[in-house]
This record gives C-alpha cells, sequence and structure tokens, in this order.
C-alpha cells in the first residue's frame, strides 16, 4: 500500500517528555480497556422476522430434521 499509513489509536507516538502527565498505559492495556468499553456499550439490534425464520430452517436442516 504505497502512500498509505494506518495509525492506531492504541500506539503511542510521542517522545516519552511529552507523555508526562498523560495515560501511561501501554498497548494492550489500552486495548484491553477498549474492548471492555465496546462490550459494555455495544446494542445488538434485533433480527427481522424473515432473518429469523431462515436462521430457523437453517438450523432445522443442519440438524437433520
Amino acid at each position: 500500500m504505497k502512500g498509505e499509513k494506518y495509525i492506531s489509536r492504541l500506539a503511542e507516538r510521542g517522545s516519552w517528555e511529552s507523555r508526562q502527565g498523560t495515560d501511561k498505559r501501554g498497548m494492550a492495556a489500552r486495548a484491553h480497556a477498549d474492548a471492555l468499553r465496546i462490550l459494555a456499550e455495544h446494542q445488538v439490534p434485533p433480527l427481522e422476522e424473515v432473518q429469523e425464520r431462515e436462521l430457523d430452517r437453517i438450523m432445522q436442516a443442519a440438524s437433520g430434521n
């Protein structure tokens, strides 16, 4: 991907001096905190009736009935 960069929110790119007084957690700790926040906040929308019926049909076929 020439010319493209991905800059992760998890990685700290500043110098050690510029981090004084800021969040000093490592990348793994920030990723863990993000995962916990996402799991706590995420709301799964309910399936539509047609989707429910299709899943029921697939599961019925898979069980051999």
